[in-house]
């Protein structure tokens, strides 16, 4: 069947523009393009008017580019530099190429883009939960990967084991003598309290602790100082240690509040020190300010207990020291722990010696992240080997100009990198953007550290989800043209 003189003019086109390229090669092209130009035809008259100006400079560009690659640098010194420097600009060359074509099939990239963003971004915030609550644990806590929390097991009643962390006073007295194994040993407890005078009285979270408790952190106070282990409320009197957030807002963190009082429960409370930003003590939730808790009514039942486990050990060993002791007679306990045992879990469970459900939340929303990028990546794929099936006479016209095998993988993998760096960086910026506030919504309580922007551990993190995400997409189409 004759082809229209349009059909045979674009081959003649071809043919003269690549000298090298085989009669085989302009015979399917031709065929492409008819078939193509039907299909416009039969949109309109306007479709196919744009067809053929869209083929036209495709094809003129193609040629121009590869043949101004090819042609010689007047003056160029021969040697190795020159390879290189011919090496550098034919890969710049093929990113700008990759960029125009992405560019010039707007759909498809803007689809693409908000996928792999959505992906990438969703990925960040998770991971960015996973790190900080699994690995770094809460803020400004030196190697909280050591610090575990002891829980207190009631007798097995008809609904199962019943796990507390609130010990007396007095259970803590004796392990802190007894132990073995540890560096350190606190004790702590949080509760809402009213805190200022008048108008300005609100109620707000407050730990009680003792002088120990700062020194099993190995916290180093932002202003000030905070309790020694010789201080206790009888002996001490009303003290008080600020979090960095009620320094400002109450004080306009004027180094001068040392040695001024706030109103905490209704007594006055001379301030020693402040904490640094960040810290909420060994738990998420954002505490206020902290005092010396009274070991001699009834606040000296409620008080949980951490330990810095030394080097080397670990919370096996930690519960069978436990074990040892319990079952030895501790004088002054209180009834109620008559029967009990004793075991300790990382600082990250909840009061139940249990995983958090925000830890549980956090493990369920990077799943779906992943899936969610996973599938991105597999819709990526498929629409870069559709594309790649559109590219097929550029491909031939670039062989015809002595492309090689080498370069032709790395113009169809460029692509899918170059996806994936635009949308892991527009990935970065809705995790900057929106994870703030998502960590509100799982921490309302949370504290500075859930309102804090990226941080470099995890831009390094999505940078490698990038390198991943480049590679898988980049090399799946060069694989298919391969074949």
């Amino acid at each position: 069947m004759k082809r229209p003189w349009t059909v045979r003019g674009y081959a003649w086109l071809l043919g003269r523009g690549v000298p090298g390229l085989s009669r085989e090669d302009i015979d399917d092209a031709a065929a492409d393009v008819d078939r193509l130009r039907r299909e416009a035809r039969r949109e309109s008259l306007g479709a196919a008017g744009r067809f053929w100006l869209h083929e036209l400079r495709a094809l003129a560009r193609t040629v121009a580019d590869e043949r101004r690659r090819l042609r010689p640098i007047a003056g160029e010194p021969a040697g190795v530099a020159a390879g290189l420097r011919r090496q550098v600009d034919t890969i710049v060359y093929d990113v700008r190429h990759a960029v125009r074509g992405l560019a010039r099939d707007r759909l498809a990239t803007i689809f693409v883009l908000v996928s792999l963003a959505l992906g990438i971004g969703a990925n960040a915030i998770t991971l960015g939960l996973v790190d900080r609550l699994l690995l770094q644990g809460p803020p400004q806590i030196a190697e909280p990967g050591r610090l575990v929390r002891l829980y207190r097991r009631a007798p097995r009643t008809p609904a199962g084991d019943q796990a507390s962390p609130w010990l007396p006073f007095v259970t803590y007295r004796q392990l802190a003598v007894r132990l073995h194994g540890v560096d350190a040993i606190g004790a702590y407890g949080v509760r809402d309290t009213m805190v200022g005078v008048g108008a300005q009285a609100r109620i707000t979270r407050v730990g009680m602790t003792q002088g120990a408790f700062f020194p099993t952190l190995r916290l180093t106070p932002a202003l000030g100082r905070y309790f020694t282990p010789d201080e206790d409320a009888a002996t001490a009197g009303a003290l008080a240690i600020l979090s960095d957030r009620l320094w400002h807002t109450d004080f306009g963190a004027d180094p001068a509040a040392l040695g001024r009082t706030i109103a905490i429960d209704g007594i006055p409370h001379t301030i020693v020190g402040v904490t640094p930003r960040g810290f909420s003590g060994p738990q998420f939730d954002r505490v206020d300010a902290w005092t010396l808790g009274s070991t001699r009514t009834a606040d000296s039942y409620n008080w949980k207990v951490i330990v810095r486990l030394s080097p080397g050990a670990s919370v096996s060993s930690l519960s069978s020291d436990l074990a040892r002791i319990r079952a030895q007679a501790v004088d002054d306990e209180p009834k109620w722990m008559n029967g009990t045992t004793l075991f300790a879990a990382p600082i990250r469970y909840d009061d139940s010696g249990r995983e958090s459900i925000e830890v549980r939340i956090a493990w369920w929303m990077t799943g779906v992240a992943a899936i969610i990028l996973v599938v991105a990546c597999a819709n990526v794929v498929n629409i870069l080997l559709a594309r790649l099936t559109r590219r097929r006479r550029e491909l031939a016209v670039r062989v015809a100009l002595g492309s090689g095998r080498a370069r032709l993988l790395r113009l169809i993998a460029l692509d899918g990198v170059a996806l994936s760096v635009a949308g892991g960086t527009i990935g970065l910026w809705l995790a900057g953007a929106i994870g703030p506030t998502v960590r509100q919504a799982l921490f309302p309580s949370g504290g500075d550290w859930t309102t804090r922007g990226l941080e470099l551990r995890l831009i390094a993190i999505v940078a490698g989800i990038v390198a991943t995400t480049a590679l898988a997409i980049g090399i799946a189409p060069a694989i298919g043209a391969n074949h």
